[in-house]
């Protein structure tokens, strides 16, 4: 009897067309940031005159240092004993996370500075019943999205006092290890046999360390990460046959996410670009459900925490500075080349203040000046390539993601206060030096071995498998649009590393093949 093939969803097709569109675009964009990191770096030097500003410079990198640093990981992992990574779960990073970041939290302290330091004011001043924070010109007037964090800064003074920055800078080593956790279960969950279900992974994050010194950052990065890392895994568990309880934790991870840090929104993107295209291969309606459940409580969170703050100002907050306020500094230069290509410079504060904090007429202004900047774009190209270059290698080929300048006491140097000795030799000498080449090294190598895993697996990579490699994608794409910085970006080096885990097991698999045959 004559068997009939089982006719494949309409829209199957295309979806097949959007993965294969999709890996070939992760193919180039991660060799483009594998070279970039091999031929450039960029710095921020910590010595007078420059410790006090956020200034990028550029250099040339260390190629053969970091393809000899490559080649030894390499080297080593295929030296280590067979199987030995399995038998540990998780426990051993975890405490090097701890152990690392109580000694440089021991070491360095705190600095609240910048948005760190009005996002704690703003908190404790609410603990007092001071809500100033909200009216006009006020840093939750201009920047009202700063809410979820602002509330949960509110939340641990309120148990620990207003003084307690240990317990923030503990939560968020606390959010660095759920991190790495959520990186390997990755891994684990989609390159099982590329990374020794993901113990690969696990040890390659113990280089890291960037990820770990951001720990004294008092900002929303790190609970923002943390919750969009558990976000995309609890949506893969779902997607392959949990139970919907997974959608429900992935959509209320995702809702927090954004709502400590707006970056999340790049993950919930890839979230339901991953569904959409899972719907149409199967062609299933289930999918979209879990799209719709996503969407659905991040507003939810969103409107819930704006609607009980109002109750307690007893007025609707403002809406913010427009966003076109923020695309428009994305494309500026400083006049006195005091910031790299599209740095924060104030432009946005500047305008709205300027407009008389009305929103439409700010908006007006930012549409004539990115207008404006796009003919100057227009009219001479070689600068537009240097602009866009510089923007991105101070963002992606910036190894310390700011975690050194983050934790330097910059706002003695603003205060004309000298730094301590023990300050000097951390930051100012060998203890930084070393830092920043390990770093340099480090992230050479993660983005040289992902390329080299997505261009040998690029016929096995399915929707799923690219998962991490598409909000580094998105992340990619909108940071050539945004206010540059390279603290955004750390989120989605970390989301290259089971990647480069995958492609330093199989070359080290390859290497002990190798030596098998020999002997």
């Amino acid at each position: 009897m004559k068997k009939h093939r089982k006719k494949a969803p309409p829209l199957a097709g295309l979806a097949g067309f959007g993965e294969a569109v999709l890996g070939w675009l992760v193919v180039v964009l991660f060799w483009f940031l594998a070279g970039l990191n091999l031929t450039r770096t960029a710095l921020f030097w910590l010595v007078d005159p420059f410790a006090g500003k956020e200034k990028v410079f550029f250099g040339q990198d260390m190629v053969w240092p970091a393809l000899l640093f490559a080649a030894a990981w390499v080297v080593g992992v295929a030296a280590a004993r067979p199987g030995g990574a399995h038998r540990s779960r998780g426990h051993g990073l975890t405490g090097w996370v701890f152990a690392l970041g109580v000694l440089w939290l021991a070491v360095v302290g705190g600095d609240l500075r910048a948005d760190a330091a009005s996002m704690s004011e703003a908190a404790a001043q609410w603990i007092a019943g001071d809500f100033s924070a909200f009216e006009e010109g006020g840093y939750l007037y201009r920047f009202p999205y700063q809410l979820g964090y602002g509330l949960l800064l509110e939340g641990i003074y309120r148990i620990f006092g207003t003084d307690a920055l240990w317990a923030v800078q503990g939560m968020n080593l606390v959010c660095v290890a759920l991190s790495f956790w959520m990186l390997w279960r990755l891994a684990e969950l989609l390159l099982p046999a590329d990374t020794k279900g993901g113990a690969a992974t696990r040890v390659l994050l113990f280089g890291a360390v960037n990820a770990v010194l951001y720990a004294t950052f008092a900002y929303g990065n790190l609970p923002g990460m943390a919750l969009g890392l558990s976000a995309l895994y609890c949506q893969l568990r779902w997607q392959r046959g949990g139970h919907w309880g997974w959608m429900a934790l992935s959509a209320g991870c995702i809702g927090f996410s954004i709502w400590f840090k707006t970056f999340g929104l790049i993950f919930l993107i890839a979230q339901c670009i991953l569904l959409v295209l899972a719907a149409m291969r199967r062609g299933s309606l289930r999918p979209l459900a879990g799209a719709l459940a996503v969407l659905v409580l991040w507003q939810g969170v969103d409107a819930g925490g704006k609607a009980f703050m109002e109750r307690r100002l007893g007025y609707e907050m403002n809406e913010g500075g427009p966003m076109l306020l923020t695309i428009a500094m994305g494309m500026q230069t400083t006049g006195d080349n005091s910031m790299a290509e599209g740095w924060f410079n104030g432009y946005n504060h500047r305008v709205y203040r300027e407009a008389g904090w009305d929103e439409a007429a700010a908006s007006e202004q930012a549409k004539a000046d990115i207008a404006a900047r796009l003919a100057e774009f227009a009219a001479d190209k070689k600068m537009t390539a240097r602009f866009y270059w510089n923007k991105t290698a101070s963002q992606w080929a910036e190894p310390t993601y700011q975690c050194l300048w983050l934790s330097m006491p910059i706002s003695k140097l603003w205060q004309g206060e000298a730094l301590t000795p023990k300050e000097k030799f951390v930051f100012q000498g060998p203890v930084d030096g070393f830092l920043e080449s390990w770093m340099d090294l480090y992230q050479s190598m993660v983005w040289l071995m992902a390329a080299v895993y997505v261009t040998a697996r690029r016929r096995h990579l399915n929707a799923e498998r690219l998962t991490p490699a598409l909000v580094i994608l998105g992340g990619f794409l909108f940071q050539l649009l945004w206010e540059a910085k390279s603290q955004y970006t750390l989120p989605y080096f970390l989301l290259a590393v089971p990647y480069a885990s995958a492609g330093v097991q199989r070359a080290a698999n390859w290497i002990a093949a190798k030596k098998a045959r020999k002997r």
